[in-house]
């Protein structure tokens, strides 16, 4: 793997990894541990735009690795994730010219049906984008494809552990929905490490991670999207709210297939049969 700085810009660079060249432009994001761009391949090779990921830190490459290592795992074992995950098109190595230690980095793609990073906005974007809160029924779409990622996720004894506004994204005009931050995933049952250091209050100080953490901080974040604010409930359905309830406190274990089913039952019965509801969000401001 090697770098090379493009002499007309300071924002542009060039990352080859083998023989395949990335271009690597502005900034899309900062998470808790990494840093990611916006990333496309090089002129003449077929491949979409992607995202280029990279640790913050030396201290912070075991997250970023077992992001990845759990990413190709899940791809490799159930097919029906694809649309919902990022996916690895290569893991790497970095380190500056002044650095002493590699950073670990990734270049991540996404399904077919979304065409750019630039079409996705994170659940935190939505929130404030929708100060007041959203309608309930635009919230439905996206509760029904996070509880089927984690479904599948889960089906696998895999627990994402970080659900929160920032680590899911949504595709709005298709309602696509796309599972991010997988650096504090563990197999079910494994003990507890770190907390993502977004909305740290959501996270328990249990020993062992198990797919009710999931549930209850999904559940939480479509709280947050209808309006939740101080602990005052959202002036929704009473109904709606003991379903978001049971998922806050789970009475049993919790299974995602079964509150996925529960909820269709729920909302067929609040707003009748399920109808293709458009969804909006605002354009972004310019980039400087």
């Amino acid at each position: 793997m090697r770098v090379e700085r493009e002499e007309s810009s300071t924002e542009s660079a060039v990352l080859v990894v083998g023989d395949l060249p990335f271009r690597i432009q502005h900034r899309l994001a900062i998470g808790d541990t990494c840093n990611l761009y916006h990333c496309t391949a090089d002129k003449g090779r077929a491949m979409r735009a992607s995202v280029f990921k990279i640790a913050r830190d030396v201290s912070d490459n075991a997250r970023l690795i077992t992001a990845t290592n759990r990413l190709r795992r899940l791809y490799e074992t159930d097919e029906r994730l694809l649309p919902f995950l990022p996916r690895v098109s290569a893991s790497l190595q970095y380190r500056g010219p002044a650095e002493a230690e590699a950073r670990a980095a990734a270049v991540l793609t996404y399904h077919n049906g979304i065409r750019s990073p630039n079409d996705l906005y994170s659940l935190e974007e939505v929130r404030q984008s929708y100060p007041r809160g959203l309608e309930a029924r635009d919230m439905a779409w996206m509760w029904r494809r996070l509880l089927t990622v984690l479904a599948y996720v889960h089906d696998q004894q895999i627990v994402h552990a970080a659900i929160t506004p920032a680590h899911v994204m949504i595709e709005p005009k298709e309602h696509k929905l796309v599972l991010v931050g997988w650096g504090a995933a563990a197999f079910t049952a494994a003990p507890a490490l770190g907390r993502p250091a977004s909305y740290r209050a959501w996270f328990d100080d249990a020993d062992t991670i198990l797919p009710a953490l999931d549930i209850k901080t999904a559940a939480q974040t479509m709280l947050l999207l209808l309006g939740q604010r101080l602990h005052r409930p959202p002036s929704i359905d009473a109904a709606l709210l003991r379903y978001f309830d049971r998922c806050l406190k789970p009475a049993g274990p919790a299974n995602a297939w079964q509150l996925l089913s529960d909820f269709d039952r729920l909302i067929e019965v609040l707003w009748g049969p399920r109808q293709f509801r458009p969804f909006a969000m605002p354009p972004r401001p310019p980039r400087p």
